[in-house]
């Protein structure tokens, strides 16, 4: 009898119980990585490919004196991967919307600077807020700001902005999202 020490244990077993064993634990290892690793319909088919390919010699192992349950094990096997392989397969763009409740995310950004009217330059801290909308947002220290507006709930195509600092008027715009490179020219208000 070994003492314990596992590479006495691995010695007192037959080989083929060995290799049963590691090929059940790739199977493992693989199902493991395939719930790390970008999903794509290849991945994920050669994925479960080997999972299924590494499972059927422990199987047959195992149940190497039941001839009749080798046939209903692999049966199940294959089953058993196939839903697993269902469960992980990469969703279409439709079946996600259908996730989210039919609305499907879209770019619905809106993007870009103010600028002074006169001399072009870029306004530090002008607001910006979409009428009738949560969506508020301001520029930074060159003019350049940047809206996401919440895709979840519908709105139309073409969404009203409006845009002020201070020393400038407030002015109003419409605009279809996505919009990356909106100039907004703003004027200083005279006194």
């Amino acid at each position: 009898m070994p003492d314990g020490n596992l590479s006495d244990v691995l010695k007192a077993r037959p080989r083929g119980d060995v290799l049963a064993v590691v090929l059940f634990s790739l199977a493992a290892a693989m199902a493991l990585i395939l719930f790390l690793i970008e999903k794509t319909s290849a991945t994920v088919g050669i994925s479960l490919f080997f999972i299924f390919g590494f499972l059927v010699y422990p199987t047959l192992r195992v149940l190497a004196q039941k001839r009749n349950l080798q046939t209903i094990a692999l049966i199940v096997l294959l089953l058993l991967t196939c839903a697993f392989g269902w469960y992980v397969w990469p969703k279409t763009k439709a079946e996600s919307s259908a996730s989210t409740g039919g609305l499907e995310r879209v770019d619905r950004v809106i993007a870009g600077a103010f600028v002074d009217e006169a001399t072009r330059n870029g306004i530090r801290g002008a607001y910006v807020s979409v009428v009738n909308r949560p969506e508020v947002g301001s520029s930074d220290s060159n003019g350049n700001f940047r809206l996401e507006l919440d895709s979840t709930k519908p709105f139309p195509d073409v969404v009203k902005i409006r845009v002020g600092a201070s020393g400038y008027s407030v002015i109003e715009d419409d605009v279809r999202p996505p919009v990356h490179d909106l100039i907004v020219q703003l004027r200083r208000t005279t006194k």
